[in-house]
C-alpha cells in the first residue's frame, strides 16, 4: 500500500481538522514494526500518546556503532575463512610436490627435468600463497584494532547517555 494508510473519523466537531501521524520502530532481527508515537491534533490542540520512549542522539550512535562493529565482525570471519582455504591449498600444494617427488624415482633425465619444472611451478605457486595468507593476517590484525576502537567508542557512548 506504498507505506499509506486511510484513517476514518467520525464525529468531528465543527472546526476541528484531524491529523494523523504515527511512528513506527522496525526491529532488524524479525522485521517487526512497533508504533512508537501517535500525534493526534488541530490548530487548536494537540495530543500525543505515546507508547516507548523515542531514541536519543545517543541511541542512533550507539546502533551505528553496533552496526560497524557487526559487519567488521563478519568481515574477520571472512578472512578467517580465506585464510584457511589458503591454507588448505598450500596443503594439497605440498602434496602435489611429494607426488611429483615419488614419481622421479622411475624417470629418465628428460622427465626428471620436466617434473622439476613443475615442482618448481608449485613452490613458487606456494609461495604466492603464503604472501597472500600474509596479507590476509596484516587485514585481519587491522580489522580487530578496528572493532576493538568501536567497542571503545560503544562503551564511551554508552557511559554519556
Amino acid at each position: 500500500m506504498d507505506n499509506k494508510q486511510a484513517i476514518r473519523v467520525y464525529d468531528v466537531k465543527p472546526n476541528f481538522e484531524v491529523l494523523v501521524v504515527k511512528i513506527l520502530s522496525k526491529d532488524k532481527e524479525s522485521d517487526n514494526e512497533e508504533e512508537i508515537l501517535k500525534v493526534f491534533g488541530n490548530e487548536k490542540n494537540v495530543s500525543i500518546e505515546q507508547k516507548k520512549i523515542l531514541p536519543t542522539k545517543e541511541d542512533y550512535q550507539l546502533s551505528f556503532i553496533k552496526d560497524d562493529i557487526e559487519i567488521n565482525k563478519q568481515n574477520l570471519k571472512n578472512k578467517e575463512k580465506e585464510k584457511g582455504e589458503l591454507t588448505k591449498n598450500i596443503e594439497d600444494l605440498n602434496t602435489e610436490i611429494n607426488l611429483l617427488d615419488a614419481k622421479k624415482t622411475y624417470q629418465i633425465s628428460d622427465e626428471k627435468e620436466e617434473t622439476n619444472n613443475q615442482i618448481e611451478a608449485k613452490k613458487s605457486e606456494i609461495k604466492e600463497k603464503e604472501n597472500e595468507i600474509n596479507n590476509v593476517e596484516e587485514v585481519k590484525k587491522k580489522l580487530q584494532e578496528k572493532i576493538d576502537l568501536l567497542n571503545k567508542k560503544y562503551q564511551a557512548t554508552n557511559k554519556i547517555s
